[in-house]
């Protein structure tokens, strides 16, 4: 081993990376008329990060690696040179792909609602309406509703995934009332 290769952190939905290993082996037999090397690439988790071009054929080439999208976490990269003789050597070194946050996103948009004049309250269930990559590490979302027909809708509760609207007595017309659905880094998305 040369120099091995430094730790790397990656920033999360990169998609593909390349590492390039120059340097990292070296070989005596290389200034003696030369040798042949392979390179395997193997990953601690292969589902956060794949190596895609395992086996390289020297010991210069350039590793390249899958990363699914909001994935984020460290997994060790284990590098094994072998040489035409059967020698080898190894060197790992961590690769981290960082955490970001993600902004939370219109899965299904909320249908419209028809309602009748002093017809009462109208509850509208807007589960599954909303979601955010970034539930699954903890992040919530809160919800706020708004409307631009204060006459018509006197009032709008929501409560978890429920909205309550309100109607004016002998009102009738039309209202956009739209939900806006914030993570917990101030990142929103709204439904009308």
């Amino acid at each position: 081993v040369a120099a091995g290769v430094a730790d790397q952190l990656e920033p999360e939905d990169v998609g593909t990376i390349s590492i390039n290993l120059l340097g990292a082996f070296s070989d005596l037999d290389l200034s003696n008329g030369g040798d042949t090397h392979t390179v395997t690439v193997t990953s601690s988790d292969t589902a956060l990060i794949l190596p895609t071009n395992s086996p390289l054929n020297d010991l210069s080439g350039t590793a390249d690696f899958s990363v699914p999208v909001n994935a984020n976490g460290t997994a060790t990269i284990t590098l094994v040179a072998r040489d035409a003789a059967g020698s080898q050597v190894t060197t790992t070194f961590d690769l981290t792909i960082g955490e970001s946050s993600d902004a939370p996103i219109v899965v299904t948009p909320i249908l419209d609602v028809a309602h009748v004049e002093d017809g009462g309250s109208v509850p509208v269930n807007f589960s599954g309406v909303f979601d955010d990559p970034d539930i699954a590490d903890g992040d919530v979302l809160t919800y706020t509703v708004s409307y631009n027909n204060p006459v018509l809708v006197t009032g709008a509760t929501i409560a978890g995934t429920s909205l309550t609207l309100d109607f004016g007595p002998e009102q009738n017309g039309q209202v956009n009332v739209t939900i806006q659905a914030e993570d917990s880094t101030g990142q929103t998305v709204s439904d009308t």
